[in-house]
């Protein structure tokens, strides 16, 4: 079976003059059995940045091992240190609480969910990425209140370049089954009044082809949903490249969420430059010895993340 991947550039691009944001939900911090799996999905989209929610620190030391390894050195967490279900940031750049972000507040039902960061790419290039999580309908009081906060939020930096990217749990897609709730829709068209636009319905290779609505979620009752998104603000809309949804994995149960992928042009860079297509690539060199890393030598992996956390890479 051929599962469609989404957006897809349609011309070369070169790798250099791009920064590749994912944004996974990875079920619960992953198990033994989907770890190594996992970690051969997140690096073989060669990301620049990972969002991760229900990432759990018990569970992640392999993960942020193998993404060190790829040079993805910088890790922020979401919450206090202790156990359960949070989110994370692991980024190839420098990550900074600049431009008055270390005064965010957020209600505490947000506050191991979601997590607002400055990636600096460069001196002259930055912007705001803010990971998040938000409550289902499962407990309606925490959904109302994370999305006031959001849109609250997100109008707060509208003019500066600002990305929010990862399980949202909501939805203004038409047609999809299990619909969505009013709130979520009502709070999606606060942020396109304000200026943002969802990263996956503007890249213009959607257009092109006939992929039908995407889902990223399906229910025990069968409801498909779009709930992974990245949606950008006006400022950055302009330096989308592309954009896709990796499907396999959720097919196969490595988790229960599809990953959203999505290219960002670098200050400065250019569309006609060369690289290969954005496309979904497993068979990038290197990938097999990695993947047999984690299987038979995640204690090698983990003494990694150590050292990592005794040189301060952690903030």
């Amino acid at each position: 079976m051929v599962y469609a991947v989404g957006v897809q550039a349609p011309a070369t691009i070169d790798r250099h003059r791009l920064v590749r944001i994912l944004g996974w939900n990875i079920l619960h911090g992953g198990s033994s059995r989907r770890l190594p799996r996992i970690a051969l999905e997140l690096v073989s989209h060669d990301p620049d940045v990972v969002v991760i929610t229900e990432f759990r620190r018990t569970l992640g030391g392999q993960v942020l091992g193998v993404l060190a390894d790829r040079g993805l050195v910088h890790v922020a967490e979401a919450g206090e240190p202790g156990r359960g279900n949070r989110t994370a940031i692991v980024s190839r750049f420098a990550m900074d609480r600049g431009a008055g972000l270390d005064r965010v507040t957020m209600p505490e039902c947000l506050s191991r969910r979601v997590l607002v960061r400055r990636i600096v790419v460069d001196a002259d290039d930055a912007f705001i990425l803010t990971a998040a999580h938000l409550p289902d309908d499962w407990t309606p009081s925490n959904a109302l209140t994370g999305w006031a906060w959001l849109v609250g939020h997100a109008i707060g930096v509208k003019d500066d370049r600002h990305a929010i990217v990862g399980d949202l749990n909501g939805s203004r897609d038409a047609g999809q089954a299990g619909g969505t709730p009013r709130h979520v829709a009502h709070a999606m068209g606060r942020l396109w009044t304000a200026g943002y636009r969802d990263a996956f319905l503007e890249g213009g290779w959607s257009k092109d082809g006939d992929f039908g609505p995407e889902t990223t979620w399906k229910s025990h009752w069968g409801h498909e949903l779009r709930l992974d998104h990245a949606i950008l603000s006006a400022s950055l809309t302009p330096r989308l490249v592309g954009a896709k949804y990796s499907h396999s994995p959720r097919m196969e149960g490595v988790s229960d969420h599809s990953a959203v992928v999505v290219d960002l042009r670098r200050e400065g860079g250019t569309a006609d430059a060369t690289r290969e297509k954005i496309g979904k690539n497993h068979e990038k060199t290197g990938i097999e010895p990695m993947f047999r890393t984690c299987q038979t030598a995640s204690g090698a992996i983990e003494s990694r993340g150590s050292r990592r956390e005794s040189s301060n890479f952690m903030e």
